[in-house]
């Protein structure tokens, strides 16, 4: 048996290397025949855990135009795109996709409200210059 981070040769009832101190994963006979996933960190094979997996699906066609067709009703996309954001136990696409949506949405309103402003300002101009102010004795 060998260290999966450093490479040294382990004896077969060692659970941690003695080199580099990683944990070593070692098979059970039922799971020998299943690939453990070292990309995403999980050494341990433990793949059964259907919360963990329901939560990192990505969102199917069908499910992404759904809910792109809910964002556009206008006062049931706000109670979902912050529903959403903010709830803990929702697919993690889905939440990343309606933050971006509420990061948009706060820029266009911010962007709304200067640009509102900035026509009043023009249409109606302060009643005073305030870059020549003159007293007059």
């Amino acid at each position: 048996m060998f260290c999966t981070n450093c490479g040294r040769d382990l004896p077969s009832c060692t659970k941690t290397c003695p080199n580099c101190g990683f944990a070593i994963s070692i098979p059970e006979k039922e799971n020998q025949g299943k690939k453990t996933s070292q990309i995403d960190g999980n050494f341990y094979g433990n793949h059964n855990n259907s919360n963990e997996n329901k939560y990192n699906k990505p969102l199917t066609t069908a499910r992404f135009f759904f809910v792109q067709l809910l964002f556009m009703v206008p006062v049931v996309n706000l109670f979902f795109i912050i529903l959403w954001s903010l709830k803990k136990n929702v697919n993690t696409n889905l939440k990343a996709y309606s933050r971006s949506i509420l990061i948009w949405l706060l820029i266009a309103s911010l962007l709304s409200i200067f640009a509102l402003l900035t026509f009043t300002f023009i249409k109606n101009p302060l009643p005073f210059n305030i870059f020549s102010m003159r007293i007059n004795f």
